[in-house]
């Protein structure tokens, strides 16, 4: 009671009344803090008492009025105020009520208080424990640069493991490992493949001091964070064998985080291990489907619309796509309960709140219409065409060139099929959107990608009897095909539909090359089609202007027939 009284005195000392009335509610919550050791039962009612003080002016006054008191305290009185000072700052941080990102600011000001009034010779724990304290508030922290948040905290890590050794700490030294694993997780200077390869490891030897008989939240914690860094490694290289270590440790943790005891833990568990199994190229297709979905479904008895609506969202959209792409039970019924998933992510993933998600979703809607089995067929092109058009808002060719060349392309191939409309203005409309897609130039890396769009502008212009232009584009997608790997359309790297596009692709050459007469030509792409059956095409008179077989055709016929 004689420091409270002591505080009280040292504040009023002070010519700092233009703090009021900020200083009077900041000694409360320190008296309130020292007397219940932290309790949140009791401090918490107060910080919702003073919410409405909960602002930057709150953290500056901290910053003044400690700043000066701390400097005229003897050093007891002064490690028991740092003290307080923690204490608090860990309450704020955790609480609830308010603004996050201002809670934030607040507990930072109180660590780097407390980080500087102390040292590591004269407090040592108190000293390490605020600085893992201050890494993990810029790790979280939501103002200022990200990047530089995380430099921060990676450096108040590394400060605390001076003090925080295996062998003297070695709970606290796993958890400061698997901190320090997250933020070189999350951090976005530096090599990407580096920053993991840290990650890893630091996770690693977090297990290695920390068993699961002994510490099993610390241990469930360093698999659910390797889970996350072998997930996230896949993306870099060696997918299919990081995904497998992810799916593992992720496991592994759901052993320690059940539903009963960590709710939130395993739903988020659930969450990253059913996308593990949406994006799993080894066992049975079919089957991780269906592990994914069920793991999406569980996930969804905790992240609900209410509680948790943006990873509730994010869950309806990755259950969209797992419905599109499964390959059991009734497809029609798959693609409507995609389309449900979809449209419920849209309810929290708004143009205005979140514009790329958004857009994300616009695209995998128009993707799922498409293929829709349910409906009439020119409903569904036209609610895919609304979709792509909604996409194109956000995706402009300014900002995202790539995503806007590859929606162009998909407007066109929407308006060749297209059964709404007249047929001349959406043929004509399908070649300006190819032609669109074909002026970004790396829009395409994949050769074969380039290929299929310069096919699907030659369909467009065969289509509209536009065969010069037909021939021409046709002749760019061929020369792009016979460069590809392997043989031309029998090619085993070729999957059957795009095998079947390359046939079609010769058919349609060879057929633009006769309506123009140039029967050479069609001769020689029969031929370089490796493709037999495009023979037949030659013996069809009505390609043929006077529907007469011309000689040179016929003598290369008989010929063929001969051998």
């Amino acid at each position: 009671m004689m420091e409270n009284q002591r505080l009280q005195a040292d504040g009023d000392a002070m010519s700092l009344t233009n703090l009021d009335p900020y200083l009077p509610a900041l000694k409360e919550l320190l008296q309130a803090t020292q007397e219940s050791q932290g309790n949140r039962q009791v401090v918490y009612p107060l910080l919702q008492a003073h919410l409405d003080k909960l602002d930057i002016e709150f953290a500056r006054v901290l910053q003044q009025w400690a700043t000066a008191t701390l400097t005229q305290l003897d050093p007891e009185p002064a490690y028991r105020l740092a003290n307080a000072i923690a204490t608090l700052s860990h309450l704020i941080r955790r609480f609830p009520e308010g603004s996050r990102s201002t809670n934030l600011e607040i507990s930072i000001v109180g660590y780097q208080l407390v980080a500087t009034a102390l040292t590591p010779q004269t407090h040592p724990e108190l000293w390490a424990a605020t600085q893992n304290s201050l890494g993990i508030a810029y790790s979280q922290r939501l103002q200022k640069d990200r990047a530089q948040n995380l430099e921060r905290a990676i450096a108040a890590f590394q400060q605390a493991l001076q003090i925080y050794t295996p062998e003297a700490f070695p709970h606290d030294w796993a958890t400061l490992q698997n901190n320090l694993g997250g933020a070189y997780l999350n951090r976005i200077q530096g090599d990407r493949a580096q920053n993991l390869e840290r990650a890893i490891a630091a996770f690693q030897q977090a297990l290695q001091t920390c068993p699961r008989h002994a510490f099993p939240e610390a241990w469930a914690d360093s698999h659910y964070h390797l889970g996350k860094a072998y997930h996230e490694r896949s993306q870099c290289n060696s997918r299919s064998q990081n995904l497998e270590s992810a799916i593992a440790h992720y496991q592994q943790a759901l052993e320690t985080y059940t539903y009963a005891e960590f709710p939130k833990q395993w739903a988020t568990l659930h969450q990253y291990l059913a996308t593990a199994y949406l994006n799993r190229s080894q066992g049975d297709r079919a089957e991780n489907l269906e592990k994914a979905i069920a793991s999406y479904q569980k996930a969804l008895q905790i992240y609900t619309d209410e509680t948790f609506p943006e990873n509730w969202a994010a869950i309806q959209r990755n259950l969209g796509t797992a419905y599109f792409e499964r390959l059991r039970g009734n497809r029609a019924q798959n693609l409507e309960r995609a389309l449900f998933a979809d449209k419920q992510a849209l309810t929290i993933h708004t143009r205005e709140a979140f514009p790329l998600k958004w857009a994300m979703i616009q695209r995998h809607l128009a993707t799922v219409f498409l293929h829709r089995i349910y409906g009439e067929r020119g409903d569904n092109l036209e609610s895919a065409l609304a979709s792509y058009q909604q996409a194109l808002q956000i995706y402009t060719r300014e900002a995202f060139p790539e995503d806007w060349a590859t929606l162009q392309n998909n407007l066109g191939l929407i308006h060749i099929y297209r059964l709404h409309g007249e047929k001349t203005e959406n043929l004509k409309t399908a070649i300006a959107a190819f032609q669109n897609a074909l002026q970004i130039p790396n829009a395409q890396p994949l050769p074969q990608n380039q290929a299929c769009n310069l096919f699907n502008l030659g369909v467009a212009y065969q289509q509209t009897h536009q065969l010069p232009q037909a021939y021409n584009t046709f002749a760019q997608a061929i020369e792009i095909v016979e460069q590809l790997p392997g043989a031309i359309v029998s090619t085993e790297d070729a999957s059957p539909q795009l095998a079947e596009k390359w046939h079609t692709l010769y058919r349609r050459m060879v057929e633009v090359c006769l309506a123009l007469g140039r029967y050479t030509e069609a001769l020689k792409y029969v031929e370089r089609s490796k493709t037999r059956t495009l023979f037949e095409l030659l013996t069809i008179h009505d390609f043929y202007p006077k529907g007469e077989i011309p000689l040179e055709i016929q003598t290369h016929l008989g010929e063929t027939s001969a051998e």
